[in-house]
């Protein structure tokens, strides 16, 4: 079965902002957070480039939210990664050879 565009773009969202969150709690700065995400980006196999993409659009508003108290559903459906117009519009290029 594939996974659909918006169904792992939303996944990916929620577990890294999941793991942002928790560098928030053990108060890692703005900056050695982003630096996390990258790494976990790495270990992301065919999905880093979409990782990454993710991560540096992204990152600002997500610790934004984080910020906030939001839950991580809640930061991705905010950042619009979870709706299937903003996602193929965004990252349908990056996936269109891995779904496929």
């Amino acid at each position: 079965m594939k996974k659909s565009p918006v169904m792992t773009t939303c996944k990916m969202c929620e577990g890294l902002t999941m793991l942002l969150g928790n560098s928030m709690k053990d108060s890692v700065s703005q900056i050695a957070g982003k630096e996390r995400l990258y790494k976990e980006c790495e270990t992301s196999g065919i999905y880093s480039q979409m990782c990454t993409t993710l991560v540096g659009n992204h990152y600002v508003d997500m610790w934004a939210l984080l910020a906030m108290e939001m839950e991580p559903d809640v930061v991705c459906s905010k950042l619009e990664l979870c709706t299937n117009t903003s996602v193929q519009a965004r990252f349908e290029p990056l996936l269109q050879d891995l779904v496929n």
